[in-house]
């Protein structure tokens, strides 16, 4: 039996043709023939024995790359117990505890067992952005794995500029443009400067983005560049940035103007006394160049006078320390007389956007203590001990901007108080957050508050909105039990 006879019964069938056996193979193929089976089966076996015995004549195949051998993990591999989380949350598809899983791998130090690495690279495929802390986790055998896979090899392309920034994928020029932006921020300005005009409009609004790390006056004559860009958004952006540079022309303009129309006047108070008060000009008309940078001149809401309105715009620009040094007065000082001023209630949130644009805490602890601003921006300025006593007063009216602070990258624990602030409110409110999102929030919640989701849990309401809680409130204890018993 050839080749060419096995593939000619394969194509008419056994019925029609039936091949016989070699000689060298007559006795395998009698005893073939006296086994009880149908044509097919006798058809087959009768295939494979010819094809290896026609295999075992040859020579091997010489081949002469070799494999390099994997080397050996210099962490410890993570524990049966946390092998089996990680491959349930997989296959539950629990994308939030599954990234809390990594972490705690990343944080003890451990890498995942060679049995889950394939699947974690995959998984890294689908969420590039975020794929550094699973590529971390992979320890060694990953990284021997990804100059196997040309899929996986991404994971660890050359960081040289020549070959990430010329030849590189969309995700590492951006994160090569990102660290360059970080170490040396006038080269990352002379690499978009070469091949910015060859990028499309969404590629280029994407490098743009990252300039907003280490702004600076040197980067000026690249954003003006950018003033006549074909894309809208790239030209608005470029312009947004240019507004918040101390010293460009534009953020000049904007102080020029403020410093025309306020000033700080002394006015006597009970006849003995006198006081400082800050007046605003509603006469001096603004140079019509302002409004070609993005100020508006009609005020949106009639209660708001149009000077006052185009005042708050250019304040949200002008620097708190600079406003107060051309006013001879100290920055506690002024945002004292904003505050007292008969239009403050107008004024606030361009002021509390000036006071995050420039990092003034002097600025966001005094407004953040006022009834009227409820702007949660200002917690930008603020390092987590001073943001904590604020928390609070975000929980109604801003609480998916609120959850952002919270519910950050290390998994901190809530205190006890907010949490139960925060629970007491989505009880209320169940539907004003989704399922993964309370999910995360309970691997931040306290062990302490786990009675109080008990009581949540067996709550006899019938309604809705309770049952949604209640259900939620089971979940959420799931979580912390199992976190709290990961290890």
């Amino acid at each position: 039996m050839t080749a060419n006879e096995i593939l000619k019964a394969a194509l008419l069938g056994t019925d029609n043709y039936m091949p016989q056996p070699s000689l060298s193979l007559q006795e395998t193929g009698e005893k073939i023939a006296l086994q009880n089976t149908d044509k097919e089966d006798r058809f087959l076996k009768l295939a494979i024995t010819a094809l290896l015995y026609e295999e075992a004549g040859r020579n091997p195949l010489r081949v002469e790359s070799c494999m390099p051998e994997c080397p050996a993990e210099t962490l410890p591999l993570i524990g049966e117990k946390m092998h089996g989380s990680i491959m349930a949350a997989l296959t539950a598809k629990d994308e939030v505890l599954f990234q809390y899983l990594v972490y705690v791998v990343n944080k003890s130090n451990q890498v995942l067992t060679s049995e889950l690495i394939p699947l974690i690279l995959n998984k890294a495929l689908e969420h590039k952005k975020a794929a550094f802390p699973l590529i971390k986790a992979c320890g060694e055998t990953g990284k021997w794995l990804c100059q196997l896979n040309e899929n996986w090899r991404i994971f660890f392309e050359n960081s040289d500029e020549e070959n990430v920034w010329e030849t590189g994928s969309f995700e590492s020029r951006k994160a090569f443009l990102k660290n360059i932006r970080n170490s040396d921020p006038q080269r990352a300005i002379e690499l978009l400067e070469q091949t910015f005009s060859t990028e499309n409009a969404a590629n280029r609004q994407a490098f743009l983005e990252l300039l907003e790390q280490n702004l600076s006056i040197a980067d000026e004559p690249f954003l003006q560049s950018l003033l006549k860009d074909k894309s809208q958004k790239v030209r608005e952006t470029a312009t947004e940035f240019l507004r918040k540079i101390q010293g460009s022309a534009i953020n000049k303009s904007y102080l020029e103007y403020v410093l025309n129309v306020i000033s700080i006047k002394e006015e006597r108070h009970l006849l003995v006394t006198k006081k400082k008060v800050l007046s605003i000009r509603n006469d001096v008309l603004p140079d019509e160049n302002l409004f070609k940078t993005g100020i508006e001149k009609v005020s949106s809401c009639k209660e708001v006078p149009d000077y006052i309105y185009i005042t708050g715009q250019a304040l949200q620009y002008v620097d708190p320390v600079i406003l107060a040094q051309q006013l001879a007065v100290t920055e506690p000082e002024l945002i004292r007389l904003f505050i007292q001023h008969k239009d403050s209630k107008y004024l606030l949130r361009h002021l509390a956007f000036s006071a995050s644009c420039f990092k003034s805490k002097t600025w966001a602890l005094a407004l953040l203590h006022t009834q009227e601003v409820q702007d949660i921006i200002l917690l930008n300025v603020l390092t987590e001990p001073e943001r904590m006593p604020f928390y609070e007063q975000f929980i109604e009216g801003n609480l998916q901007q609120l959850l952002t602070y919270l519910l950050d990258d290390n998994y901190s624990i809530l205190p006890e108080s907010l949490s139960q602030r925060l629970l007491g409110f989505l009880l209320q409110n169940p539907y004003e957050i989704t399922q993964p999102v309370y999910h995360r929030l309970a691997l931040h919640l306290p062990v302490q508050i786990l009675p109080k989701l008990k009581h949540y849990a067996e709550d006899a309401g019938e309604g809705y909105q309770h049952r949604y809680f209640k259900v939620q409130a089971l979940e959420m204890m799931r979580i912390i039990d199992l976190k709290n018993n990961i290890i």
